[in-house]
């Protein structure tokens, strides 16, 4: 008989209605145990098989369930995550499409020439900048070369340079002040400070001089 004190009291129910024997939520474990090993017919040894059977299906089914809560858990997780992401993105299109919309606004008292040359798309003409191949500071050095041949002003220079960084790299730099995340000096400072880099002291295998650029 001592193994019925093993189990819940629900397994102990459970048993009970399996053996026919009429045991209610109401009524304590001690009578529940009383009525299984009184009721008719009582064998020890087939009672404890079926109630280690009903106890064992019944840690199976907690396991399962707590397997379900984690996977539902874990859905809701990645749900919160995509939809950080989106907004991530989201957020960065529409600095992007302001920025756009602030250059294209001081630009309207340009000459036309200006106009025509301020539209022209580096991308066609510099690959995207990748962290892992890249140098920082030389990659900086032919974007402005190229920004200057292409006659596009310093103030779309920041618009031009997001288009070639990895996202990761735009968010960085839309979460400084408007002001100072729209001014090329100051993001080309905070870009060589990330890769720990100084715009002064930066060494020739780095920066190359003049006479190796060309």
């Amino acid at each position: 008989m001592a193994f019925l004190g093993k189990g819940k009291k629900q397994d102990m129910l459970q048993l009970a209605e399996e053996l026919g024997i009429n045991a209610t939520l109401n009524m304590t474990v001690p009578s529940i145990k009383i009525a299984i090993t009184n009721s008719e017919g009582y064998e020890e040894e087939f009672v404890k098989n079926l109630y280690e059977t009903i106890i064992a299906n019944g840690k199976r089914l907690e396991e399962l369930e707590r397997a379900e809560k984690m996977r539902l858990e874990e859905l809701v997780r990645e749900q919160a995550l995509k939809e950080k992401e989106l907004q991530l993105k989201f957020d960065l299109e529409r600095f992007k499409i302001e920025s756009g919309f602030r250059v294209n606004d001081e630009s309207n008292d340009s000459t036309n020439a200006c106009s025509v040359t301020s539209n022209l798309n580096l991308k066609k003409l510099i690959p995207d900048f990748d962290p892992k191949q890249s140098d920082i500071s030389l990659y900086l050095v032919i974007f402005e070369r190229q920004a200057k041949r292409a006659s596009i002003e310093k103030k779309e220079w920041v618009g031009q340079l997001l288009g070639l960084l990895p996202l990761e790299i735009v968010q960085f730099i839309a979460r400084e002040p408007e002001e100072q995340a729209e001014n090329y000096d100051y993001v080309k400072k905070l870009l060589l400070k990330r890769f720990k880099l100084s715009p002064g002291g930066l060494s020739a295998k780095i920066c190359p001089t003049p006479e190796k650029i060309r």
